[in-house]
């Protein structure tokens, strides 16, 4: 419980004082931690701060969020299968 507090609030940090590649690394970590689903809230937090349309990259200016989201699903259904990841709420 505390880890994920931790990582939550260094995560949220990350988005206004890092670059978006060490905040992207964080939320990887949360993600690893707990269930994380706060990091579809972080990657609001830094499409609203880095977010551009890129025509040659994605052509939505919501690309972290879809990452995050993405990645949570990801992690979402890895960690159910997964017989040594133990988690409180499931």
């Amino acid at each position: 419980m505390i880890q994920r507090v931790f990582f939550t609030i260094l995560f949220f940090l990350s988005a206004f004082l890092f670059p978006w590649y060490i905040t992207i690394f964080l939320g990887i970590v949360l993600l690893a931690v707990a269930p994380g689903y706060e990091v579809i809230l972080g990657g609001l937090v830094l499409d609203f701060i880095y977010g551009a349309v890129v025509p040659s990259f994605f052509t939505s200016p919501f690309s972290f969020t879809l990452f995050f989201a993405l990645l949570y699903s990801i992690s979402y259904v890895v960690k159910g299968r997964l017989v040594f990841y133990k988690d409180a709420q499931r």
